[in-house]
C-alpha cells in the first residue's frame, strides 16, 4: 500500500483525500523513535533535521538505515585568494621554534619540517639557523610567501 504524508500526520493513501501528497521514488519514509510513526521525507530534505508531526520529538534522518551518509563538508575558498596562514605567525614560529621546522610544518611544507628537524639534529645543532633566519625572512616580508597550496600567506 503506498504511504502519503500530511504537515500533521502519515496515513495511507486512498481516494477520498485527493489533496494527499502521493510518495515517489525520490521519497524516504522514516519511523519516528518516539511514537513509532512514519513520515515521509523528501530525499533532497534528509540531510536537516525535521520533528516528528505527531509527538514533535527531533529526528534526523540521516542517521536512519538505508540512508547514505551526508556528503563531506566543502573547504570554503579563502577570501581574496589568500591563505588562511598568517606570514607573522609563521615568521615567529621560524624565529622561536624554526630550529625544528615548526613553521614549515604551519605552512603545510611536511617534508622541510621534518628536513629541518633532521638536520638540527644531525648537525648538532648548527641546522638551527636555517629555520630562524627564515622566520627573520618571513617577518622581514622576504623569503617565504606562499604555503603549500601556491596561496600568498596573509600579513
Amino acid at each position: 500500500m503506498n504511504e502519503t504524508c500530511t504537515i500533521d500526520r502519515c496515513e495511507p493513501a486512498s481516494d477520498e483525500n485527493p489533496e494527499r501528497i502521493m510518495m515517489s521514488s525520490n521519497d524516504l519514509v522514516i519511523t519516528c523513535s518516539q511514537c513509532g510513526k512514519g513520515m515521509l521525507v523528501a530525499r533532497e530534505h534528509v540531510y536537516v533535521p525535521v520533528g516528528c508531526p505527531t509527538c514533535g520529538v527531533a529526528l534526523e534522518p540521516w542517521r536512519a538505515p538505508g540512508v547514505p551518509p551526508p556528503p563531506a563538508p566543502v573547504k570554503p575558498p579563502s577570501k581574496e585568494g589568500l591563505s588562511t596562514r598568517s606570514r607573522t605567525t609563521a615568521g615567529w614560529l621560524g624565529v622561536f621554534l624554526g630550529w625544528i621546522g615548526v613553521h614549515r610544518l604551519y605552512l603545510g611544507y611536511t617534508g622541510l619540517g621534518v628536513l629541518q628537524i633532521i638536520l638540527t639534529f644531525a648537525s648538532g645543532g648548527i641546522g638551527a639557523i636555517w629555520g630562524f633566519i627564515e622566520g627573520i625572512l618571513c617577518l622581514c616580508g622576504q623569503g617565504i610567501d606562499k604555503d603549500v597550496d601556491g596561496l600568498p600567506l596573509r600579513d
